[in-house]
């Protein structure tokens, strides 16, 4: 059995070492291979669509040629592509790896939708609680399980870090390519909210859990990638994508709760000189990608 290693990257819990379709290796310095792009693709995503799919059809059919390097992060796993599995048909590729990320996502969805329901639940209760001191004790639970939920997604700095020093060391164009899909996670509605105001023992409480930001990345930690990439000549870039069919529960609001991924990526994909767009199609990076990569 091959070893495997989980590590946690850009919110991503992923298993590498040697996979089936060949880690790529690091070259020795050669400078006719100087034009060659070695492109890591990052999928941080939760809802599988035909909206992802497109972007692994144009990975293959468009955007990778002779002589790159690719490596491909999934939600649950990284597979990196020798020159050997490259050169198999496009299409028995593109198959391969969108059932790799259909089958990835899902996996790594479950936590997400477990967390989700258990705040979801716990305003449920909420509604009909008599605002006193059951209904501070779910607040406090509300925010334990915001604890939670925070803690399956967080930027991983060391691991960023490592993509500039292995860019550093390997000759070619360097691209990291980022599909982020906005998370959620329920609030209550403006009545229910009102009536937590109102009560003096828990209105600091409930500002707090619903309406203050989560989670913050501090300036030093997004400097030092920033520094990195660019001594390493490396190129972020970054899709924010808007997931299609959220609905809020009844009595509830869905409050963006990704903001800080937001925040780091796009200014990390802005200092390094690549495309930062927000978007409800993927496919749309991937042609602005194309765009850049040609001039």
């Amino acid at each position: 059995m091959k070893k495997t290693i989980a590590i946690n990257c850009l919110g991503l819990w992923l298993a590498t070492g040697f996979l089936v379709s060949g880690a790529t290796s690091v070259p020795a310095k050669d400078d006719s291979l100087n034009q060659r792009r070695n492109l890591i693709i990052c999928y941080e995503i939760k809802n599988y669509d035909s909206r992802i799919r497109s972007t692994v059809n144009t990975i293959f059919n468009d955007l990778v040629r002779p002589g790159d390097n690719l490596i491909v992060y999934s939600p649950a796993r990284v597979y990196g592509f020798s020159q050997q599995t490259l050169s198999r048909p496009k299409a028995e590729l593109s198959k391969w790896l969108q059932e790799k990320l259909k089958a990835d996502s899902n996996m790594a969805a479950t936590g997400h939708r477990q967390a989700f329901s258990e705040l979801k639940g716990l305003l449920e209760e909420m509604l009909f609680e008599a605002k006193g001191s059951d209904t501070k004790s779910l607040l406090n639970q509300y925010r334990q399980g915001l604890a939670n939920l925070q803690a399956q997604r967080r930027i991983n700095q060391p691991l960023l870090l490592q993509f500039a020093e292995m860019f550093a060391k390997t000759p070619g164009k360097n691209h990291v390519v980022v599909f982020f899909q906005k998370e959620f996670r329920p609030i209550p509605d403006s009545t229910m909210m009102d009536g937590f105001m109102q009560n003096v023992d828990l209105a600091f409480i409930a500002r707090e859990v619903f309406l203050e930001p989560t989670q913050q990345e501090s300036p030093e930690k997004l400097q030092a990638v920033i520094d990195a990439f660019r001594e390493a000549d490396a190129t972020m870039h970054f899709a924010y994508l808007q997931p299609g069919g959220e609905r809020a529960p009844r009595r509830m609001e869905l409050h963006e709760h990704s903001t800080d991924m937001y925040q780091f990526f796009s200014r990390l994909a802005r200092e390094t000189g690549g495309i930062a767009l927000t978007t409800a199609k993927a496919q749309e990076m991937m042609k602005a990608l194309l765009e850049k990569l040609e001039n």
